[in-house]
């Protein structure tokens, strides 16, 4: 019995070791063993729900979680841990219930009351989210990613005048929170403030909502193009790209030529909508155009430059044309 609690000891000290050093992978292998050599232990267990947490691995971290719970149920940050891994499964009956679990072991805990709300604000409960969040902010008034979640609650609510006052205030007090500023970029936009919401919608590329590849030319933000090339590049899904290609026509009475890559399913549509530009499947590469690029636009940036207010849509009846092969049959 003595051999193996040293055994288990053992392994312990060189699993935080390990761990302290960052190599996760053979803390996951001495933590697993010591679990094995001393069933009753929950701190392996809550290191190993941590462990797959950091790695991506919720599965593994809520099994982990639920087994460090079962053999210590007065831990806090045992249960805080697996309702965040619960959440990030999307099992969010069972993260409440973590969470709450978590809140009611230490009551002064912020992110425990934050988080229970996040959950509840994910079943649309709202009124009990916002009472865990305002338990949050009473412990800690300065908290401010609670504020911002109050205000994606509210922008979830359709609320967006309320949802953006708080965003406003998160900015106000934190300019550097790029997620307050994108999320209000969506709410300018659901608002129909067009020209203040694309504007703001350039944030997505430093919240990673947006990404294009990179061109050795330079950006084009709207200044004159005759007789150049611009490059058009795709990001987001399909959705999205047929959203912003609305904006193409207005390019190509500007430019030179357009080169635009796009989603590869709808590549055949796109060039059929518009005979006058280039087309090429996203990531293609481009040694193989026929002329050089003069300057690149994203292409979520086109609604930005032509569309500042409602009175800048065309009126037209459709700007995507049907196979006519299919239309026939």
């Amino acid at each position: 019995m003595k051999d193996n609690r040293q055994r288990v000891q053992a392994n312990k000290e060189r699993a935080h070791a390990c761990y302290r050093a960052g190599q996760l992978a053979e803390a996951k292998t001495f933590y697993g063993r010591a679990c094995k050599r001393d069933k009753n232990d929950a701190d392996p267990w809550f290191m190993l729900g941590m462990i797959n947490g950091r790695l991506g691995n919720y599965v593994e971290a809520e099994r982990c979680g639920a087994q460090a719970a079962r053999r210590r149920d007065d831990h806090a940050e045992t249960w805080f841990n697996l309702g965040r891994a619960q959440e990030l499964l999307e099992k969010f009956e069972p993260a409440i219930a973590s969470y709450r679990r978590a809140a009611a072991l230490r009551p002064d805990w912020v992110d425990a009351h934050n988080n229970l709300g996040n959950a509840l604000s994910e079943l649309r409960r709202y009124d009990e989210a916002l009472a865990s969040y305002h338990e949050a902010l009473r412990l800690n008034p300065d908290y401010l990613r609670t504020v911002y979640n109050i205000a994606k609650l509210n922008e979830r609510r359709g609320d967006w005048r309320t949802a953006l006052s708080g965003f406003d205030e998160v900015i106000a007090r934190d300019p550097g929170f790029v997620a307050a500023r994108w999320d209000r970029a969506l709410t300018l936009l659901t608002g129909g403030r067009l020209a203040d919401g694309w504007r703001e919608y350039e944030w997505g590329f430093a919240v990673g909502e947006r990404a294009v590849r990179q061109l050795p030319a330079p950006r084009w933000n709207g200044e004159p193009l005759a007789g150049k090339t611009v490059f058009v590049c795709a990001e987001q899904g399909v959705g999205d790209q047929i959203l912003f290609i609305s904006c193409l026509p207005d390019l190509i009475a500007r430019a030179g030529h357009c080169v635009v890559e796009c989603e590869a399913r709808l590549l055949p549509l796109f060039a059929r909508s518009f005979e006058q530009a280039s087309f090429l499947p996203a990531a293609a590469p481009l040694d193989a155009l026929a002329r050089p690029v003069d300057m690149f636009v994203p292409m979520g940036t086109l609604p930005g430059l032509f569309r500042p207010e409602l009175a800048a849509f065309p009126d037209h009846r459709g700007f995507l044309k049907a196979d006519p092969q299919r239309v026939a049959f």
